[in-house]
């Protein structure tokens, strides 16, 4: 049992996840406000907080994850065209 257990996780840490990138803010407060503008168009977006090389936080809006590439394709021509703006796909 153990065994197929290890298995199971094993294929889903080579599994690859999709997620759509929509915008990337210096300010937490900027990143907050495009968040709530998304979640009234019925999407669950939510903050992703990074540092670059020069220790520089960065707030990165995104939806995910999303299992499957054609999905992700899919969802990323359809919040472009809800937006208004070019959105991206980010695989992890």
């Amino acid at each position: 049992y153990e065994d197929s257990n290890q298995e199971e996780i094993k294929k889903n840490k080579n599994q690859t996840e999709y997620y759509i990138q929509i915008s990337t803010w210096t300010t937490k407060d900027r990143a907050e406000k495009d968040k709530k503008m998304i979640e009234s168009l019925n999407y669950s977006p939510f903050i992703l907080e990074i540092k670059d090389r020069s220790q520089k936080i960065w707030y990165k809006i995104q939806i995910g994850p999303i299992s499957s590439e054609q999905e992700a394709i899919e969802l990323k021509y359809q919040l472009s065209n809800d937006l208004g703006k070019e959105v991206w796909i980010d695989k992890k």
